[in-house]
């Protein structure tokens, strides 16, 4: 514990982000094998019941996970892991209970044809809540290399079963839909495995019970704004649902492959740096000192990682998931296209939602995801009614951006960042991926013509790597190098 402790913010990163990439290098590594055994049209399923427990999940423990990180009183942290993980355990059994009295109601409301795919969301809503109220008490312990250990068992084990199903010819929607239930499951086993008995005498023993009622009393703000995680979760699941209520499956499944694919690096990078921040900036505040500068030097740290990626991958998203997983999933790669700014806006931004949380602002928080909601919503209706699912993707990333960029510049004002500070951090990258975007798409016409009878993506492909190379040398020897050199000040 104490070489755990003595790690900064860039080595706790690092160890996260390690299991993450590994987890989702399985991940990347088995789509193309799923999106040949199972069709469109089961990954629209699956995108609904993903969606569902999703949603179900992040109200489940009533936000009282997000606390267990404060309490300078290690008994007190046991108390709220306790009391978060028995609000999961109820209201997924009420879930249950909804499911078996209204089956039919629920297949027609969510358009799941498969009754066994009803039964598998409070099962999934129990392991998934379950695991955001143990992943913040690792946190705390700082237990990241277990984290990053649970992140691969959830993903190896899931895929592999799930791949010899439909190797066997089980190539059913709901044996898509077991994925996420046992990738849950694997990773929550993983989380506890280490010190399991340990677990169970600091979190279940008797004296963890009596200090329930107290340490609820004095966290009663968190729960008075769980609207704000339902309506954060419905902002990134809404368009599932939109598009299976005004089209059909096979374009939810389309979209739910390019949104799955777009989320690697959030999964990868994002959400290691998130937690990690949560927990650094959580400590600093509890020490007294500010955190303007730290904030300052993630945001631009994130921008650096995602900007110009981002625009290579626009460039060749439509061929290349027609190449990798097959000539039915091409679609996806053009609604990659349309969905980039906001999720290039969602990355760079992940760890405003922690730092709002960490500055207790809980009330703000739930203002500005029901802003997007709100703004998500009237967009893609709008979209909608002008045709096809391409345009009202078009409305919702224009919306939901333009959202996000606002948020951004208002929080980051909060944490003491001058807006002065913030535009000089976010010109370099900017301008940087403008000018090597522009070199790209300006040499484009004439690799064309070089190509002649050659599939031109030949020298395409080649050029974008020096591009990107290019861009992060450049970055790492004018400001990375210099940003991981103040971990020491962080």
């Amino acid at each position: 514990m104490s070489a755990a402790k003595d790690k900064g913010f860039v080595g706790s990163v690092l160890t996260l982000m390690s299991g993450n990439i590994l987890a989702q290098a399985v991940t990347v590594g088995c789509t193309p094998i799923l999106t040949r055994l199972f069709p469109p049209e089961a990954y629209g399923e699956f995108a609904l019941a993903f969606s569902c427990i999703t949603v179900l999940a992040s109200i489940s423990h009533l936000r009282y996970n997000s606390p267990i990180m404060l309490p300078k009183d290690e008994e007190d942290s046991h108390a709220l892991t306790l009391l978060a993980l028995c609000l999961v355990a109820g209201f997924s059994a009420l879930a249950l209970a909804v499911v078996l009295l209204l089956p039919e109601t629920l297949r027609g409301l969510l358009g799941v044809a498969s009754p066994t795919t009803l039964k598998l969301i409070p099962l999934g809503c129990l392991f998934s809540g379950g695991i955001l109220v143990l992943q913040i008490r690792n946190l705390r312990l700082k237990q990241f290399r277990r984290q990053a250990a649970a992140q691969f068992a959830g993903a190896a084990t899931s895929r592999t079963l799930v791949i010899l199903a439909g190797l066997s010819g089980l190539t059913a929607p709901v044996v898509l839909v077991a994925m996420k239930p046992l990738n849950d499951l694997f990773l929550l086993v993983t989380l506890v495995a280490g010190d399991f008995r340990s677990f169970l005498r600091q979190v279940f023993g008797a004296p963890t019970w009596k200090r329930v009622p107290a340490v609820a009393r004095a966290y009663a703000g968190f729960p008075k704004y769980c609207g704000t995680d339902l309506v954060l979760m419905l902002n990134m699941e809404l368009p599932t649902f939109l598009l299976a209520f005004y089209y059909d499956p096979v374009k939810v499944g389309l979209y739910n492959l390019a949104v799955r694919m777009l989320k690697q690096p959030s999964m990868v990078i994002g959400q290691a740096i998130g937690r990690s921040f949560f927990q650094h900036t959580a400590d600093q505040l509890n020490k007294g000192r500010p955190i303007g500068k730290f904030v300052l030097r993630v945001l631009e740290f994130n921008l650096i990682l995602y900007l110009f990626p981002a625009v290579i991958l626009w460039a060749f998203a439509p061929e290349l998931f027609g190449l990798v997983f097959g000539g039915e999933w091409q679609e996806s790669g053009s609604y990659v296209r349309i969905l980039l700014p906001v999720f290039l806006l969602t990355f760079i931004s992940l760890f405003t939602g922690t730092l709002l949380d960490t500055l207790g602002l809980q009330r703000e928080r739930f203002l500005f995801s029901l802003l997007q909601l709100a703004v998500s919503l009237a967009a893609f209706a709008l979209g909608a009614a002008q045709g096809d699912a391409a345009t009202a993707l078009i409305f919702l990333s224009a919306g939901s951006s333009l959202v996000l960029a606002a948020r951004i510049f208002w929080v980051t004002g909060k944490a003491g960042v001058a807006p002065g500070d913030l535009l000089r951090r976010t010109l370099a990258p900017l301008g940087a991926a403008a000018v090597l975007g522009a070199v790209f798409f300006g040499a484009r016409p004439l690799l064309g013509s070089l190509a002649g009878n050659l599939d031109r993506h030949w020298l395409e492909l080649p050029l974008a790597g020096l591009l990107l190379a290019a861009y992060f040398a450049f970055f790492y020897l004018t400001r990375i190098r210099r940003l991981l050199a103040e971990r020491g000040q962080a």
